[in-house]
Order: C-alpha cells, then sequence, then structure tokens
C-alpha cells in the first residue's frame, strides 16, 4: 500500500489517493486513474508539484484537493470552507 493511499485511509476519509501508481479509490469504493495534475496556478503540472488532480473515466469524474490527504503545496495550510 503507497504511503499516501495508507495516510489517506488514515485521516478516516472514505477516499485515498496514491501518487506512485496515479491512483484514486473513490467514496464509491471505486478506483480510477489519476488522468491530470495541476499547480496552484491551476496550470498543468508534474504530479509532484500539483496542489490539484482530477480522476476518473467515463461519466465519473473527481476533481482531488491533494491538500485534503496531507499532499502538495498547500498541505501545511488551513483548508477553507465557504
Amino acid at each position: 500500500m503507497g504511503e499516501v493511499l495508507k495516510a489517506g485511509l488514515d485521516r478516516g476519509y472514505r477516499q485515498a489517493v496514491n501518487m506512485e501508481e496515479e491512483l484514486f479509490a473513490g467514496p464509491d469504493g471505486k478506483v480510477y486513474p489519476i488522468t491530470d495534475w495541476f499547480g496552484v496556478d491551476t496550470e498543468p503540472c508534474p504530479k509532484e508539484e500539483a496542489a490539484v488532480a482530477v480522476a476518473g473515466r467515463c461519466f465519473v469524474w473527481f476533481t482531488i484537493s491533494l491538500a485534503a490527504f496531507g499532499i502538495g503545496p498547500l498541505a501545511d495550510q488551513e483548508p477553507i470552507y465557504a
């Protein structure tokens, strides 16, 4: 099990991110490939610099804030809830 995947599960999330294998375990219990990575400037970037990931296939897509899993450049900041 990848470290990030384990970290997501340890935090009590029903979702998890595996950066190494570029996979997202969704709230529906299915695993989806991560297809895109975006930086804080909303531009595409390498996964090592990403703040957001997009995962899914067919008609099911997820936008993932990596900070929620303690990953990426925004991981140390307090979340903002609207």
